[in-house]
């Protein structure tokens, strides 16, 4: 069920957010993995224009406070865990509360807290390809994100990247 993705600019990187953010709902975990500066703040800022967001650019990478939150139609709670040691870190602020919450949890660099993460959500990589291209591979864990995905897939993407 994963599906891959080329994006060759940062508007088609956006563009795909906000396809996939039509899809989502409060409770949804996203969980993007990848290189700095491969594209996981820029995929973001999609995932928020889809929930509300007047522009993509009332979106930044929250680096330095872990946790940014968007009061859109459905909430955006956007988490960088880049700087976390120790998962258990994360449980100190309240990461709990936020996958019971009724908003949508993007977090960046989530293979750092792997362990922690629900049982159900939607894992994104990003991959570095040559000048500005970017890989996006989505691997749905749980039956909830397979029929997102599903959905997702049955979209025109071809105008905008190429798959």
């Amino acid at each position: 069920m994963n599906f891959e993705i080329i994006s060759n600019s940062r508007s088609e990187t956006i563009s795909i957010g906000k396809k996939l953010g039509a899809f989502m709902s409060g409770g949804d975990v996203l969980a993007l993995v990848g290189e700095l500066g491969c594209g996981k703040t820029t995929f973001t800022k999609g995932i928020a224009v889809a929930l509300g967001a007047k522009s993509e650019r009332e979106i930044n990478s929250p680096s330095f406070v872990l946790i940014k939150e968007h009061e859109f139609k459905i909430p955006l709670y956007h988490m960088d865990v880049y700087r976390i040691k120790n998962p258990i870190e994360i449980e100190l602020i309240g990461f709990d509360e936020y996958l019971s919450n009724k908003g949508v949890l993007a977090i960046e660099w989530a293979d750092r807290i792997e362990k922690i993460l629900p049982e159900s959500y939607l894992k994104i990589e990003f991959t570095h390809l040559k000048r500005n291209g970017r890989l996006l591979r989505f691997m749905p864990i749980g039956r909830h994100y397979e029929a997102i995905m599903k959905k997702f897939k049955s979209l025109p993407l071809r105008g905008i990247v190429s798959c």
